[in-house]
């Protein structure tokens, strides 16, 4: 995928409340795609916001692709619709791994966060990839809630060029009952 004036991926999501699916509600994934120049960077996944998104799972699982000269982040994430109120996904599951970062002169390679999962399990998986000559490092955010369990596993990553740290994780604890 290659060229584009805009993004190579976009997937937007409005919906996704617990009632309308059983099981995962969203699985989004990239493997083993080929990536370059592409202007409003490589992927990038919209999540509904608090209500949009109430007690629905999500799988994301980014695998195997190479990432090369992207103007934007290579994967990004935006809001898509927004609801003020403390309504929270279950768990969710950020699978980033064997991938290849390339020459992300524009600013960082990934630039990705979840919504507020609240008494639920999130798994985040960043595992065998390589940077190279990154001008900002990788930022990942998960902000949890309540009694919610984040798992992280950052293993095996490469990082070389970098014109900054390597890698930003965040983990915010955000809603009431706190």
């Amino acid at each position: 995928i290659t060229g584009n004036g805009g993004r190579g991926v976009n997937l937007n999501t409005y919906y996704t409340y617990y009632s309308s699916c059983s099981g995962t509600c969203v699985e989004f994934g990239v493997d083993n795609t080929y990536f370059l120049g592409n202007q409003g960077g490589d992927i990038a996944y919209g999540y509904g916001e608090g209500y949009y998104r109430n007690q629905a799972t999500w799988s994301l699982d980014f695998t195997n692709n190479v990432f090369d000269a992207p103007a934007k982040p290579a994967i990004s994430s935006y809001v898509g619709p927004s609801y003020t109120g403390y309504y929270y996904p279950t768990g969710s599951l950020m699978n980033i791994s064997g991938n290849r970062f390339l020459n992300s002169t524009a600013g960082t390679p990934l630039d990705v966060e979840l919504d507020p999962v609240r008494n639920g399990v999130v798994r985040v998986i960043i595992a065998d990839n390589y940077f190279l000559n990154d001008a900002e490092p990788p930022t990942i955010s998960v902000p949890a809630a309540g009694s919610s369990q984040v798992t992280w596993m950052v293993v095996n990553n490469t990082f070389e060029g970098s014109q900054g740290n390597g890698l930003d994780l965040y983990l915010a604890n955000t809603g009431s009952g706190n």
